[in-house]
């Protein structure tokens, strides 16, 4: 019989079931039978649908803690902010509070924070309790918090941009002087997907000479 043939055939037929409800599953059965392609699939399936994993799955939850540090640390985790990470992380540790809160200083040490959004840090990260009753956590919120501030400082090494958040050049236009010579205080910006310009804020009076 052709033992190798059967096995690639299965492999195959796997990967055709692979999606976010059941990738780590998947993931966890190609590493114990060395599948390497099923691996490969699989990954690359937890790695671009994080949100998904979280909304349609348990098994985010059921994460040792190496699984979890391997899966958040990974360069190529498909995520447009590090919201979404510190969230999957808040979940993972209340889920199971008593046993993983030793173990939050360990995972946060592969998350993001200077990547969170500035509306998520003040309104959700800097109130969650895991992370301000740790003092890792407090530690690495404020060097968030201060790389928003003067976002020209150089970042500690070991925080280094995912490949997913990439970066975009926008033409913004801030106040000057309307065709009808009229004062502007509004700022704009150019949205190139849908070539249009949309009010991004209004100033708090009219700009118009930078000098």
């Amino acid at each position: 019989f052709d033992f190798e043939g059967l096995k690639v055939a299965c492999e195959r037929f796997i990967q055709q079931q692979v999606e976010p409800s059941n990738c780590i599953g998947l993931f966890r059965f190609a590493k114990l039978y060395r599948l390497h392609n099923l691996v490969d699939f699989s990954r690359q399936c937890m790695l671009q649908s994080l949100k998904d994993v979280l909304e349609n799955s348990t098994e985010f939850l059921e994460l040792r803690v190496d699984e979890l540090v391997e899966y958040i640390g990974d360069d190529e985790l498909g995520v447009s902010s590090e919201d979404l990470v510190v969230e999957a992380v808040v979940q993972w540790v209340k889920s199971a509070v008593d046993e993983r809160t030793n173990a939050l200083e360990e995972v946060l040490g592969h998350v993001r924070f200077p990547y969170c959004s500035s509306t998520y840090l003040c309104h959700k990260a800097m109130k969650e309790p895991l992370l301000t009753t740790s003092a890792k956590g407090c530690k690495l919120l404020h060097e968030a918090v201060a790389y928003h501030l003067l976002p020209d400082q150089q970042l500690n090494p070991r925080v280094q941009p995912r490949k997913s958040f990439g970066s975009e050049t926008r033409l913004v236009v801030v106040g000057g002087l309307l065709k009808d010579e009229q004062e502007n205080k509004y700022c704009w910006y150019f949205r190139e997907d849908s070539m249009a310009w949309e009010l991004l804020a209004q100033l708090p009076r009219p700009a118009w000479k930078f000098y």
